[in-house]
């Protein structure tokens, strides 16, 4: 399946701002290319799936984990907003990455520039 010409463009845009991207609450964009109509991207490997995995497990979060969480995501949102000038345009659980270290870095594949 071919992907429109202005999607296209703007997920290449998107994965440029990625390559770029370097905080210990960001997910880490190693390579990206299209061939044939098809994006294939390698990203820093995560083995301890999303937030949303941990939700469906558990359903509650204990508050002193819940700071834990709100912390990591906030440093990495301010990485982003403040020193890199993007915003993130999707946040929700799914892009919530853990890894086995306790931490939780953030997804970075929907930004916006201002």
């Amino acid at each position: 399946m071919n992907i429109e010409e202005t999607v296209r463009k703007q997920i290449v845009r998107e994965l440029k701002i990625n390559k770029v991207l370097q905080n210990d609450y960001v997910v880490i964009c190693y390579h990206a290319c299209y061939n044939n109509g098809i994006i294939s991207i390698l990203l820093e490997y995560m083995d301890g799936g999303s937030l949303a995995d941990v939700l469906k497990c558990c359903k509650t979060i204990p508050e002193h984990l819940l700071a834990v969480v709100c912390r990591q995501v906030l440093k990495g949102l301010l990485y982003l907003h403040q020193e890199r000038h993007v915003i993130h345009r999707d946040l929700k659980p799914q892009i919530f990455l853990l890894i086995t270290k306790k931490r939780l870095k953030l997804q970075i594949l929907v930004l916006v520039l201002f």
